[in-house]
Order: structure tokens, then C-alpha cells, then sequence
């Protein structure tokens, strides 16, 4: 009996579902996947270049020019951070299996406060500027392999590395070539790896996305492991968020409630 049969098949279903196919619980780092902008040049004269991917494995950050990426999980998520460091989210919604989902948020609102589609198209540029920072995300987590260059300049092979990719501005569209790549041969995208590039736009790095057909998926105990891991991550996430929503909510209806009763106070008292 290979890996593949050896996992449940329901159990792997419903996974699949869950994760669209925290703030992630602190036990579990999942390490950023993202374009290198800065120069870095080793000891023993080996170039990383700008505009490598940079992953995160073992504690050491491996460089390179390109990767193969499965990818699991994904979601849309709307954020609102801070400018400076060290970045933090001030708000954000649920993570979405897709854009059609009511996107409640932290802070008791949609969209980190956002107007939607409708509204916003009709908005000035003024009228949008005080939501200039509020970003959709497109969140990739899945697992990568690639043969790069570690932080002394050497040639390092790296399998299966689990990963997470935040996907905005220009790179948010991205990956959706990817899965009409997948869709066209009809399968889902979690069933191919992709090969991952970047090519350089403006001042931006962009990632695409090549189908691989010859490399075979499997769902083994390693990827099935990490499966569950993005899923919990989605799961806790998303109760954080809603408990924000809930308390944040009920909290403004008090206080509107208190100005009902304050309100209705006055009313008596001018009537008395």
C-alpha cells in the first residue's frame, strides 16, 4: 500500500475543503516566501540577485532563481497594518476560500472598513485615499523544492519545505494563471507543482507560475501532515477574527444602547 492510499480519503477531503482548494497559533512558523530586493553578495563570490525567491528552512535563508511550488492551501484575506516597523496588523478579516465570502474583520466592520465593490467604484480618488492601506491578500501555503544557495554561498537542495506567500498589488492576480493551468487539464491546482520565476515590473518583482507535468503529486504522510497544519492555522485564525467581530459588535451595540437610554432619560425628564 503506497503513502497515498495509506491516508484517509475523507479525512483528506474535508482537510481540502476547510483550507479553500490564526493569527496562526504561535506553536506553528511557517516560514514567508518572497521576492529578494536587497543586494547580498557572499564571501566567495557567488551572486544572489535581486529578484531571487528567498525561503526560510532550518533557520538559514536559502536564495533561488527558481522553485517548484505545490501549493495546499489558499485564501483571500482583507489586512490593515501598520506603515513602520514592526508591521503590525491593526486589523483584518476571516481568510476567504473566495472573494464571494461576507468578509467580517477584527474590529466589527467588512473589509477592514473598506466600501465595497459597488461604492468604491464610484469613489473619487479623494473619497478613496482615507483606504489607500487597506490591502486584499491573496495567501498561498504549500510546500516548495528547489536547489538554491544558503547564507555562506553554497549549493544547497532543499524537498518539500513548507511555505507561506502573501500576494498583493501586482502579484495578487498572479497565481490565478496558475490555476486556470490546472483547470484546463482538469484537475485542481494542490494536483501539480509549478515552476516560479520572477520577472522584474517597474520596481516590483513579479512571480509566474509554469506548469510542471512530468514531476507527479502524491499525498503522502509528509504532505498530508503539513495539510493539517495549514488547516488548523486557517481554523484558529478565523476563530480569532470572529470572536473580534462577535465582542466588537456587541460592544458598539451597548453603546448605542446607552445613548438610547441616556436619550430616553432626557425625554422624561423634559416631560416631568
Amino acid at each position: 500500500m503506497n503513502e497515498l492510499q495509506a491516508v484517509d480519503q475523507e479525512k483528506l477531503n474535508a482537510l481540502l475543503q476547510q483550507v479553500g482548494g490564526g493569527q496562526a497559533p504561535d506553536r506553528v512558523k511557517i516560514p514567508f516566501l518572497k521576492a529578494h530586493y536587497d543586494d547580498h553578495t557572499f564571501t566567495n563570490g557567488d551572486d544572489v540577485k535581486k529578484g531571487w525567491l528567498i525561503l526560510m528552512v532550518d533557520g538559514q535563508n536559502i536564495y533561488a532563481s527558481t522553485m517548484k511550488l505545490r501549493v495546499l492551501a489558499q485564501h483571500y484575506q482583507w489586512r490593515l497594518g501598520e506603515k513602520v516597523a514592526p508591521y503590525a496588523v491593526i486589523n483584518k478579516s476571516i481568510l476567504m476560500d473566495d472573494m464571494r465570502a461576507e468578509p467580517r474583520d477584527m474590529l466589527g466592520t467588512m473589509r477592514c472598513g473598506r466600501p465595497n465593490k459597488n461604492i468604491w467604484d464610484e469613489m473619487s480618488p479623494d473619497d478613496r485615499a482615507p483606504y489607500r492601506d487597506i490591502k486584499c491578500v491573496r495567501i498561498l501555503r504549500g510546500i516548495a523544492s528547489f536547489t538554491g544557495k544558503d547564507s555562506k554561498g553554497e549549493d544547497i537542495t532543499i524537498s518539500n519545505a513548507p511555505f507561506q506567500l502573501f500576494n498583493n498589488g501586482m502579484n495578487f492576480m498572479g497565481f490565478e494563471s496558475a490555476i486556470k493551468q490546472a483547470k484546463s487539464s482538469g484537475k485542481a491546482h494542490h494536483e501539480f507543482w509549478f515552476d516560479v520565476t520572477t520577472k522584474k515590473e517597474g520596481k516590483a518583482w513579479i512571480l509566474e507560475y509554469k506548469i510542471d507535468h512530468a514531476t507527479q503529486t502524491a499525498w503522502g504522510s509528509k504532505e498530508f501532515e503539513t495539510l493539517e497544519i495549514f488547516a488548523e492555522m486557517a481554523k484558529v485564525e478565523n476563530s480569532i477574527v470572529e470572536k473580534g467581530y462577535d465582542a466588537s459588535r456587541q460592544s458598539k451595540s451597548g453603546a448605542v444602547d446607552g445613548i438610547y437610554e441616556a436619550l430616553a432619560d432626557d425625554l422624561d425628564a423634559d416631560f416631568q
